[in-house]
């Protein structure tokens, strides 16, 4: 019996594996060789989604929820060509333009790369993973390395012949009806999906307080928590709702108690507040007094010096050392993880950065930035290189 049983998994592709996840959909089940010790936030990440012990934001509504996520959903989304072949599922609504109310930073592994047959996240840019994911068929597409996050292998020619089957029938054709879980030692026992730093979310404690035609006001219970977002929806039926307004906290301060909503002209409306809290969030509230040099086209670099307003400043561009140029415009959006400008100079096209935070310390992020330029119509694409936040 022994024998056997050794037999069985050593063709399940698992002798190796110790957490798996079998992944049950409308047209079989997929085991899947979780890659905990590789990935472990992007493994709990699954985990406690599928099993329904993480709450989430509806994308709909706003209301927090605490049931399995991936059930009913379906493979919404498949390529499948002679050099690409994915099927893309996790996404609640179907359109794969949303996710759990949340995002967590990328986690790339040397040894994880996107062969044949893993299981990955999908993203919208780095560090914006979420709920959606994606199995490779039986091709290898290198240019999602480092882009994508591989959590996961499937080696069993069953769950390899489930895979191909969804690719067959398209987008929209696979449900998926259940994820359970088994771990098979010792270390996949002792690993603990609650212990990552991953963001929780939870519905907004306190009461609403309204002026009309001045503000609807929602005063918390204690003061909005350092490195949180909070995200307001609003509806006048209680059917359709529509996301009014996000505030985020900076990482390294509690903020205030009061969170303005809206003017509260309509005549009638309900809201659902909900707060996602991010443990390692990096993302600056405010930019003001800080130093920002990025890389571009290799080398070059230009270094932004913010003013005490954090709305102006001086750049320098590496290649034209001499000339300080003062800022004309900033645009600029934080994130837990994520950072994004729109500068503008007097002597040089405006230029946008996305940016991917990865390491702080209290006085300087480092990270990476993809920049584009604009050319009186669009942004064009320029380069990807790192980025240093100092203060």
């Amino acid at each position: 019996m022994r024998v056997k049983w050794y037999h069985f998994i050593l063709l399940a592709g698992t002798a190796d594996a110790a957490l798996l996840a079998n992944f049950q959909t409308s047209r079989g089940t997929v085991i899947i060789d979780l890659q905990y010790t590789k990935a472990p936030q992007t493994v709990a990440n699954f985990i406690t989604l599928a099993q329904g012990t993480r709450s989430w934001a509806d994308p709909a509504s706003g209301a927090v929820k605490t049931i399995p996520f991936y059930n009913g959903t379906v493979i919404h989304r498949t390529e499948n060509t002679n050099t690409f072949k994915i099927a893309q599922g996790g996404t609640r609504t179907g359109n794969g333009s949303e996710g759990p109310g949340y995002s967590f930073k990328d986690e790339f592994h040397a040894t994880l790369t996107h062969l044949p047959y893993v299981f990955s996240m999908a993203n919208s840019g780095p560090n914006t993973n979420g709920s959606q994911f994606f199995f490779t068929g039986n091709v290898s597409i290198p240019s999602l390395n480092n882009v994508h996050t591989v959590f996961g292998l499937v080696s069993d020619p069953a769950s390899r012949a489930v895979i191909d089957a969804m690719l067959s029938a398209g987008a929209g054709a696979t449900s998926i009806t259940g994820i359970t879980f088994s771990r098979t030692d010792a270390p996949a026992l002792a690993f603990n999906e609650f212990s990552e730093k991953l963001p929780n979310v939870y519905t907004a404690q306190g009461r609403l307080e309204a002026t009309r035609y001045t503000a609807s006001q929602f005063l918390l219970n204690s003061s909005l928590p350092a490195g949180t977002i909070a995200s307001c929806f609003r509806s006048t039926n209680l059917q359709t709702w529509t996301k009014i307004s996000e505030f985020y906290q900076d990482p390294l301060v509690d903020g205030g108690s009061s969170l303005t909503l809206d003017d509260a002209s309509l005549p009638k409306a309900f809201y659902n507040l909900h707060l996602v809290n991010y443990p390692d969030a990096l993302g600056p509230e405010l930019i003001a007094n800080r130093t920002l040099v990025v890389s571009l086209l290799g080398t070059q670099t230009f270094t932004y010096q913010f003013n005490a307003s954090g709305t102006g400043g001086t750049a320098v561009y590496s290649e034209n050392p001499s000339l300080i140029t003062p800022i004309t415009g900033i645009s600029y959006q934080p994130s837990a993880h994520r950072a994004n400008w729109i500068i503008s100079t007097a002597a040089y096209v405006p230029l946008r950065f996305k940016g991917a935070l990865n390491t702080s310390n209290a006085s300087h992020i480092l990270g990476t930035n993809t920049s584009e330029q604009w050319n009186g119509y669009f942004w064009n694409p320029l380069s990807n290189g790192t980025l240093s936040l100092t203060k």
